[in-house]
């Protein structure tokens, strides 16, 4: 699991060699210690998801590259290239002003995305209804501003990024993530 292409700085940083992220050698405060920033990180010109495959870090079984908020289309056919899976999480990239992750755009290119809290730290909890129906409020105000008719989430699309997407990005959909026969479940009705 990795968390990848999250916040515009993180972005600007690998992209550009700009943000907080960097040491500015013009910066008399911290020109001392610009000399310690490795330059082989320093900019590469590429999106966050193409620095890692250059590196190979995209090279593993079962990825989870958690977030995906900075994405553009080269970056998801690459994740779908390397067997990706994706986990998104409305609410803690809300809180931390980080944006909203294409989930239409990663199912449409046949990505399994599923549906995380990350930790109650970036997020003031982890409620999964409330992850759930804030990630479908904010899909359907991002499809708002797309040209077209964009597809809509649905509660549906929801529980099964919660349940089924969420046992097959970590491998486990044998064993869990929907009612089936042989399958373990906890049973609940809402």
């Amino acid at each position: 699991a990795m968390y990848l292409a999250g916040s515009r700085e993180e972005y600007a940083f690998i992209h550009d060699g700009t943000s907080a992220f960097a040491i500015d050698s013009r910066n008399p405060r911290t020109r001392a210690i610009s000399q310690l920033q490795s330059r082989a990180l320093m900019p590469t010109g590429v999106s966050p998801v193409q620095y890692a495959s250059n590196w190979g870090i995209l090279n593993v079984d079962n990825l989870l590259a958690i977030y995906g908020v900075h994405v553009d289309e080269n970056d998801i056919n690459r994740l779908k290239d390397k067997g990706a899976n994706i986990v998104v999480c409305p609410v803690s990239t809300a809180k931390l002003s980080m944006g909203i992750a294409p989930i239409m755009a990663y199912r449409r290119a046949g990505l399994t995305v599923a549906l995380g809290t990350d930790s109650a730290a970036a997020s003031d909890g982890i409620d999964t209804f409330e992850e759930m129906k804030f990630g479908m409020l904010s899909q359907r105000a991002l499809a708002n501003s797309l040209k077209g008719n964009p597809d809509l989430l649905v509660a549906k699309d929801m529980i099964e990024m919660f349940t089924i997407e969420a046992a097959k990005a970590l491998g486990i959909d044998d064993e869990l993530g929907s009612l089936d026969e042989g399958k373990r479940a906890d049973i609940i009705a809402i």
